[in-house]
């Protein structure tokens, strides 16, 4: 969705039908399961566990975010 924003003259081979509704549901309902299933651990008081599953979600967005690759071209060099 952000790549149709800041790019918006590139051209897209694939077509997707109802843009953006697809990627919002998508959204919606990954959100939904990651709430429903915290949910659950602590109503199960399954706080050992429940905390692991959660610090490790933590732990790959945090990875996640500061492991981008810079957008500059590589340019191969001469041997």
């Amino acid at each position: 969705m952000l790549l149709r924003v800041t790019d918006p003259d590139r051209p897209r081979p694939v077509k997707t039908w109802a843009y953006p509704l697809p990627n919002l549901i998508f959204a919606t309902a990954s959100a939904f399961m990651l709430y429903r299933s915290i949910e659950y651990a602590w109503s199960q008081q399954y706080f050992v566990s429940g905390g692991i599953v959660l610090a490790v979600f933590l732990l790959g967005l945090i990875l996640g975010l500061f492991s981008r690759q810079p957008n500059t071209p590589t340019v191969p060099t001469a041997a």
